[in-house]
């Protein structure tokens, strides 16, 4: 079932890893099972952990975004998509916590559905 971008209900979200700052986070749940499986083979590979790097580093509600988007045009944020239109709001999208995990998503991630070659993101 598709949902609006920003709108997925928890009974359609999964948990994939804590983020660093300790919060769970969520993916809809077939990009959650790829991202398990994924942090499965980094966990063996590399011995890291893939983690979000906060609460809105994974799935975003439309709110969360509008939030997002506000702080960044009024220079107080990164840059955020415009609200219905993140990744994120699609619960595909993950921001990792540190340059290392992302290094590790550059080199396995495709064959789980995870890579930047879609995205318009830095």
């Amino acid at each position: 079932m598709s949902y609006p971008n920003g709108k997925i209900p928890q009974s359609a979200l999964a948990p994939i890893t804590k983020a660093a700052n300790g919060k769970q986070v969520y993916l809809r749940k077939d990009a959650a099972k790829a991202f398990m499986a994924m942090n499965a083979e980094s966990e063996e590979r590399f011995g890291i952990t893939l983690r979000a790097t906060g609460s809105r580093s994974a799935y975003r509600t439309y709110a969360e975004q509008v939030a997002l988007r506000n702080d960044y045009l009024e220079g107080r944020g990164a840059l955020a998509a415009i609200p219905g239109t993140s990744n994120h709001g699609l619960g595909l999208a993950v921001d990792f916590a540190t340059p290392q995990m992302r290094t590790i998503v550059d080199k396995i991630g495709a064959k789980y559905g995870f890579a930047k070659k879609w995205s318009d993101a830095p």
